[in-house]
């Protein structure tokens, strides 16, 4: 591409007008990735392009990647991605600013409503088919959407080790919510999320929407019931002042049916599930059905009724997986988790697997650990 351009004289590497002065091993990594613009590459394939005469290891190209991607941040269109469990590839994006939609505020506002009713009813796929088709589609992904998508695809070690060109500020809501739904550590959990609404680091609308949405669930896998309960007491006079969308009500009767399995409140089950079912056929939001599915499920499996239970699991899981959203199928199954706990009631094997698999596919053991030493280190 004749906006892409390479000085050997100082490693110098030009594009669109930005210039970024690299070491001699990150340009010919560089070089190499361009001359294989948009294929993927494993790590041999690298060590023997670049460092042919030398005896490094796959540590050496992981550690000169991390590298060139901050020096590359300059350049807003290029991005070495990783192809997990194959190696990297360089793309530079394609701009739709010829396109006369992209001038167009009434379309982007159309965009923008298609984009928030996709996450509303859970249509992950609907989302990934935007971001993949954006340019041509003439459709802007502003790098908040960008963060987002990483999100509901389950890139979660994406915010940890691959995005240093974005602010901790704007990755700290999903960083939370990841760190929340992939360990057991509940009073961690709690201090961590705490430690974030003090510091005022998150920005203000996620300030907000983590401070009420996101303190529910941490509050109840702690087992401060009060707590949860006085939020969610709090959302329900703030619907009813018409100060909240009532389309958040399927989420809180996902966390009051979690609240009353969790302390014990069976004689209310009743009429939640009954409230439920209307709920839902009114508002078929896949992600809270399939996990009100499951925690339904979950209801008739501590009483006794087994294949029931199980039954509805399933149906729950596979609703949460026609969602395509990652970070959900991991919570519908957490939820499990944790209310065996609480309840000291052994979940049925089939979702012991399925945890035990998640976390093996995600390394949540690992990522843990990261996500630990970045609170302590940034907040």
């Amino acid at each position: 591409m004749k906006n892409f351009q390479f000085d050997r004289s100082d490693y110098a590497v030009s594009f669109n007008g930005e210039r970024v002065v690299l070491l001699p091993k990150e340009y010919h990594l560089l070089h190499y990735l361009f001359e294989h613009l948009n294929q993927t590459l494993s790590r041999e394939a690298l060590l023997d392009g670049v460092w042919p005469m030398e005896a490094p290891t796959d540590r050496t190209v992981d550690d000169h990647v991390y590298r060139l991607r901050k020096k590359l941040a300059a350049f807003d269109r290029v991005a070495i991605e990783t192809v997990r469990g194959t190696g990297y590839r360089l793309k530079i994006k394609q701009t739709h600013e010829d396109n006369p939609l992209s001038h167009d505020q009434e379309f982007k506002e159309s965009m923008d409503v298609l984009f928030r009713k996709y996450i509303l009813f859970g249509q992950g796929t609907g989302l990934k088919s935007i971001a993949s088709q954006h340019d041509a589609l003439a459709i802007p992904i502003e790098i908040h959407k960008k963060v987002y998508l990483h999100f509901v695809n389950g890139d979660f070690r994406w915010f940890v080790l691959d995005s240093p060109d974005v602010p901790f500020s704007q990755k700290l809501f999903y960083l939370l919510h990841i760190y929340g739904i992939i360990q057991f550590r509940f009073d961690q959990t709690c201090m961590y999320a705490e430690k974030a609404l003090q510091s005022n680091v998150l920005p203000w609308v996620q300030h907000q929407e983590f401070d009420v949405f996101g303190m529910i669930g941490i509050y109840l896998n702690n087992g401060d019931f009060e707590q949860a309960a006085r939020k969610i007491n709090f959302v329900h006079s703030k619907m009813d002042a018409g100060e909240m969308n009532k389309d958040i009500s399927t989420f809180i009767k996902v966390q009051e049916i979690k609240l009353a399995l969790a302390s014990r409140q069976s004689e209310s089950l009743e009429s939640h599930f009954a409230a439920g079912d209307q709920l839902f056929h009114n508002y078929p939001y896949l992600r809270e059905k399939g996990r009100y599915l499951m925690l339904k499920g979950f209801a008739n499996w501590m009483n006794a009724s087994r294949k029931e239970g199980l039954q509805l699991m399933d149906e729950g899981f596979a609703t949460l997986g026609t969602s395509k959203f990652v970070p959900n199928m991991v919570n519908g199954v957490k939820d499990m988790m944790d209310l065996g706990r609480h309840l000291s009631i052994e979940v049925p094997k089939e979702y012991q697997a399925k945890w035990d698999t998640l976390s093996k596919q995600h390394d949540f053991k690992g990522l843990a650990t990261e996500l630990e030493r970045l609170f302590r280190q940034s907040l």
